[in-house]
């Protein structure tokens, strides 16, 4: 079997950044994604690189976009998500868009350091609900936490 080898390790590069990012070892991420740790650890060097599934469960274990973890080391339009028809503005936030920067600060925040990449998503977007919404959204967990019991 080849081995493939980005010159640049863009793709290694950043899921190192995004592992270490979220204060995550190689055999947590690993395990998460259902590879072994020397598999995870080739995808970072470089030596090997996940496939389109192994990918797919990488940004969902962040809890991000397959295409927000594309644009980190594919060079893509910036301004656009693949399944977006309009351009988003992404104003002088290094690249990021308005809402993207404000989670970026908010779970950036000590408080939020020992949780998990899931759920600083989800206390992100409670903390942008109206009452109403928090309601429904508590409601809907708590339906979806007994329906598995």
């Amino acid at each position: 079997m080849a081995e493939y080898q980005d010159s640049s390790n863009r793709l290694g590069k950043a899921l190192k950044l995004l592992r270490e990012t979220n204060g995550y070892a190689q055999a947590d991420v690993a395990t998460a994604i259902d590879v072994k740790q020397p598999t995870y650890s080739q995808y970072e060097t470089g030596k090997r690189r996940p496939s389109a599934p192994v990918l797919y469960r990488i940004a969902e274990f962040y809890g991000i976009l397959l295409d927000e973890l594309m644009k980190r080391y594919v060079d893509l339009d910036q301004d656009m998500f693949f399944d977006d028809i309009d351009k988003q503005d992404k104003g002088a936030n290094n690249g990021k868009s308005p809402e993207e920067a404000d989670f970026l600060v908010f779970t950036s925040l000590e408080k939020y350091a020992g949780l998990s990449p899931i759920e600083k998503r989800l206390l992100y977007n409670l903390s942008r609900l109206n009452a109403e919404g928090q309601d429904e959204l508590l409601e809907y967990s708590e339906f979806k936490r007994a329906k598995r019991s």
